[in-house]
Order: structure tokens, then sequence, then C-alpha cells
């Protein structure tokens, strides 16, 4: 894939994978009782939890690995972008927040009932902070990751297996607190993408080996394995990295990589040998056209679950099932492209997106 053009394949990729995390969220967070449609523990969330976000990094360490030979240092200029859509959500939900506040009388009231404009100030800039450094933990994590690799790329290229051990071990013994467990969990997934772009680059044999359907069926039923077997309650990027988390905990960072690298493997060879093959060539070049948008649909889908969807099912006592969780998430992704077009079509979308 020569640098500025578009993989069909990764975008229809991402186009499910936006759809999963739409559907994983949804039979999560859709209960009017708070609490998910399934036990978090249960195969139907721990198989679409093993692969949907590792292999949105896998992707974005591939195109990462092109921007960077491309651009540079200059690159992390180009992720910049990224904060620009982080800064409105964050802005919008506190207006949104302040304005049911001020509604309630509750903005001007502080800490034990304390009243006054600096109390309710320093709280929305709390608030602001909060949404602004913790949603959307996984554009985060790309802009700190892309970052890293981009070090690596200009300082240690031709030491990067010894930079990347070093990283890595780091992981296993620094703080998890503030989402640096999910940034640490992401990092080998970006190194795989990276370096199989490389390897094809280098039009190298192993490259060649990572599309050889002798790999697929190997991976299959190790992947199957790997999610019937994760034992933990929790789902795969929650468990924490650092070893003082409990006992085990090396063995339970193994595992969760593995599993994350083979289902993902897995799930991208399914989609690449079914969107080369041509069938249903028209739903693919559509899904193509949708996983252009995987950003936006991400961003925009978790407002709507928690400021729409649920709301209405609360007023209406909707309990939901795993059937009602799935067509919402439906019309979760049909709203969500709704509004993207309604922000394009306000010139709204490049002030956001731009």
């Amino acid at each position: 894939m020569q640098e500025g053009q578009r993989d069909g394949t990764l975008d229809a990729a991402k186009a499910i994978l936006a759809y999963l995390v739409i559907l994983g969220h949804c039979i999560l967070h859709g209960n009017i009782d708070g609490e998910g449609v399934v036990d978090e523990s249960s195969i139907l969330l721990h198989s679409i939890y093993a692969f949907h976000m590792p292999l949105f990094m896998m992707i974005s360490g591939y195109l990462t690995e092109g921007s960077i030979r491309a651009h540079g240092m200059r690159i992390i200029k180009k992720r910049r972008k990224l904060l620009k859509p982080l800064f409105a959500f964050a802005a919008a939900s506190c207006m949104g927040s302040v304005a049911v506040s001020l509604a309630s009388g509750g903005f001007m009231r502080g800490k034990e009932g304390s009243e006054g404009i600096f109390p309710g100030f320093a709280s929305v800039v709390s608030l602001f902070a909060k949404k602004f450094f913790m949603n959307y933990w996984f554009l985060w994590a790309v802009f700190y990751l892309t970052v890293i690799m981009a070090l690596i790329h200009r300082f240690f290229y031709r030491k990067r297996a010894i930079a990347y051990a070093v990283l890595l071990l780091a992981c296993l013994f620094t703080p998890d607190g503030f989402n640096l467990a999910n940034y640490k969990f992401m990092l080998p997934f970006m190194i795989v993408g990276y370096e199989a772009r490389n390897l094809e680059r280098q039009n190298s044999k192993w490259a060649a080996l990572l599309w050889d359907r002798r790999s697929f069926l190997v991976s299959v039923p190790l992947s199957v394995l790997c999610v019937a077997c994760y034992q933990s309650k929790h789902l795969i990027h929650e468990t924490g990295v650092n070893l003082f988390s409990g006992g085990g905990q090396l063995a339970v960072d193994a595992y969760r990589v593995l599993c994350g690298l083979t289902v993902s493997y897995s799930v991208l060879f399914l989609i690449r040998f079914l969107y080369q093959k041509g069938c249903g060539a028209g739903i693919w070049r559509f899904l193509a056209a949708v996983g252009t948008y995987s950003m936006e649909l991400y961003m925009v889908h978790g407002y709507l679950i928690q400021y729409l969807l649920t709301p209405i099912a609360m007023k209406l006592g909707i309990r939901y099932v795993f059937y009602s969780a799935a067509a919402e998430s439906v019309a979760v992704l049909l709203l969500s492209g709704a509004a993207i077009w309604a922000l394009k079509k306000l010139r709204i979308y490049p002030l956001i997106w731009g």
C-alpha cells in the first residue's frame, strides 16, 4: 500500500470494529438498572473484547509506521489533531452538565453547602479535566504510543528491539492509575502493527507467512482456546498490568496479550480474505466507506447511549435482554451516522475533526 492511499480492507475492518465497540457498550451500559445485560465474565463479551480494541491498535500501528516514515517527527504535530475533538467533546459535555446544574440551582453551590462563583467554577474545571483526559482512553493511547514510536524510529531504529524490551519491562513496574493500564496494555499491539508494516515494506518472507492460510488455520483453534479459557471476570483490558496488582500478574499479562494477538490476527485474516475474494463486494465497499469515520463513530455513540437512548429506556421502563441491546446498537450506529452527517451539513464537522 502506497503512502496516502486508503486500504479498503483496513477501512472495512475499522467499520466492523466500530460497530462492536457500540454493541459492547450497549450490552454493558444499556440496562436501566445500571448493570450490563450480561455478566462481564460471559463468553460473549470476552469474545468481543478479546480483539476489537487490540485490533484497532494493531491497525493504528500499521498505519503509524507509514506516517512516521513519511513525516518523521512531524507525525507528533499531526497526531495533535486528536486533541481537538477531545477538547470539543469535553467542553460540550461540561456545558451540558452546567446547564443541568443551573436548572437545578446547584452550579453555585460548592462543597458543604458553600455558595459563590468560585466553588462552582472549580467544579467545572475539574469536570472538564476529567472528561478531557479520562474519556476516550483509546485516542489518548494512540496519541501517546505514536509519540513513543516516533521517538524510537528517530533515535533507536536499529536497536528498536532493545527499546521495545525496555518499554515492555517498564510497563510491569509502573503505576496503573489514570488509564495507564489501558495505554500499557495497548503497547504490544501498536508494536506488532508497526513491525508488520515494516516487514511488508521489506518484502520479508515473514510478511508472506502472515497471510499464509496455514498460519490462519493454526491461529483459529488457538483463538477459540484463548477465549474459552479466559477465566477472569474482568474484560481483557481491565485487569491491570503492574506486577504488584496481585499474584500471578505476569502470567495474566502474557495470556491477555496472547489472546489479543491471536484473535485479532484471525479476525483480520478472515476480513482480508473475504474482502479480496469480493464476496458481497457491495457490502464491503459500504463497510470501507463507513470505516473512514470510525473515530467519529467511536466518539459520538457514547453520548447517544448516555444522554438519549438510556433515558428513553428508563422512561419507557424497558428492561434489556441481549436482543434489545443488539437492536439498540444498530439504532446507535444509525443515529451516530446521522449526527455526523448533520455536523457536516452544518459545517461544524471541520471545527471538531478538521
